[in-house]
């Protein structure tokens, strides 16, 4: 029996996610031992609805006060009462870190959502980069000298992100890793341009459903995170052999940039918003909203980069958008809406184009358009040119992640041997974390840093 302890299970991320699953009878693998969280789980509008599982399951409920110091010591006393096997972090994401940690030195396999660790008021912190990578490494150096309690390994660390483990951002993935072992042809361009389609007005940014912005993390700590991973993850499967990054803020725009802006234009008007309150006591005014960055990958000496990347996250299109935890006449979309554009090149061998058009109340679509070199392609069987349509149904991003966790639990567990789910894990993470680094570095000035090329070899 796989003994779980939830924290942040009365979210409502945990409430369309992890509790599905952690709480299905026809798992009788598993156990849901208790939930950590401030909020009653049965007093939660996301987690109520499974009252009658939570108390069949006998799932306890360890009050949280969001205090370090006190909610490790619950955990503590909770674990010598009843030892668990798998730790399952799904809180404010400043707190990601610490729960890891705690789960590491506890001897659990630990699921951890995105980002893996994160600062307040880390956009515009000159010191903020240095940080985040000097723990990030802490705690792969955890990882690596840890041991499960009851499996004769090393702790396992997951992060559920959907592009590294769903179509077609897969098959992507393995067509780059396929080139680049025919070739040796590593990743030399790559452009995201993710536009959330929504508009916040001054007084969105503190409401229930706003995610961070109170602590000043915003859209590279939320919806960013996922296509940085991505950009990331492309480069992993053909990496250059440089160690330099350098990183340039083109453009970025923060939340009190909007705060301090007229409301008073015409969508405004239209929806009967055009004079906003200004919340006075907001604190997250530095936390970023628009940006836009520039990443080059080098040797060290080399005047001319191996891989340029660009990622562009537009995150105030106006658009007719409504969330439930909202009025009628706002637009905050809960991040459900999904417009982006990628293009991936690999040297002049191989290219993709992606177009995402998705929507949180109909059927969205992915169109991949690939060109292959036509004598690599007479090679490989297949025509110089492809263009793929994948249909996105209405909520099958929730079952994707489902998904993600049930095979993450298995693979936990030894039952999931198919490697689909291999990377997931955490050390993996490594550029994802050095290109988040760079972005908040670059928000200050430009940024430059040489990192370990054995962080290559991951990806060989």
């Amino acid at each position: 029996m796989q003994k779980v302890l939830l924290i942040g299970g009365s979210g409502k991320q945990s409430g369309a996610v992890y509790l599905p699953i952690l709480l299905d009878t026809a798992r009788n693998d598993l156990q849901l031992v208790a939930i950590a969280d401030p909020l009653d789980p049965l007093k939660s509008k996301f987690a109520s609805k499974y009252s009658d599982l939570l108390q069949s399951a006998k799932t306890r409920w360890l009050p949280l006060k969001n205090d370090p110091t006190e909610d490790l010591r619950v955990l503590s006393d909770f674990f010598k009462q009843e030892p668990f096997d798998t730790l399952a972090i799904s809180c404010p994401p400043l707190y990601h870190a610490m729960y890891v940690a705690w789960g590491l030195k506890h001897g659990t396999d630990v699921i951890v959502d995105k980002p893996f660790v994160c600062l307040k008021n880390q956009f515009g912190d000159a010191s903020a980069a240095k940080k985040l990578r000097k723990e990030y490494t802490e705690l792969q150096q955890l990882r690596d000298s840890s041991h499960h309690r009851t499996h004769k390994r090393k702790c396992m660390v997951a992060v559920p992100l959907m592009r590294r483990a769903a179509a077609p951002y897969t098959t992507i993935l393995q067509n780059i890793r396929e080139v680049y072992e025919m070739t040796g042809q590593h990743i030399t361009h790559m452009q995201a341009l993710r536009s959330d389609g929504c508009f916040r007005f001054a007084d969105e940014f503190d409401r229930p459903g706003a995610h961070g912005y109170r602590e000043g993390l915003g859209t590279l700590t939320m919806s960013g995170y996922h296509y940085l991973d991505y950009i990331a993850a492309c480069v992993m499967a053909a990496p250059p052999e440089g160690n330099v990054l350098e990183a340039h803020m083109v453009k970025q725009t923060i939340v009190g940039d909007v705060r301090k802006t007229s409301q008073d234009v015409p969508y405004a008007r239209f929806l009967k918003r055009a004079n906003v309150e200004v919340d006075g006591s907001f604190q997250g005014d530095n936390a970023e909203l628009d940006f836009s960055v520039s990443f080059s990958v080098k040797k060290p000496k080399a005047i001319l980069p191996e891989c340029d990347l660009q990622f562009s996250f537009i995150q105030r299109g106006c658009t007719r958008r409504i969330s439930p935890s909202y009025s009628l006449q706002t637009t905050h979309d809960e991040g459900l809406t999904n417009d982006c554009v990628m293009v991936v090149h690999q040297g002049p061998l191989q290219s993709f184009h992606t177009l995402v058009a998705q929507d949180s109340t109909t059927n969205g679509r992915i169109s991949v358009v690939r060109r292959i070199n036509p004598t690599l392609a007479e090679k490989l069987g297949i025509p110089p040119l492809t263009i793929t349509d994948y249909e996105l149904k209405n909520n099958e991003n929730i079952q994707r992640n489902q998904t993600i966790i049930n095979g993450l639990l298995d693979k936990f567990s030894g039952k999931d041997n198919s490697g689909l789910f291999d990377q997931l894990d955490a050390k993996y993470q490594s550029f994802t974390m050095e290109l988040y680094a760079a972005t908040i570095g670059a928000s200050v000035k430009n940024y430059r840093v040489s990192f370990d090329p054995k962080l290559w070899n991951t990806a060989r």
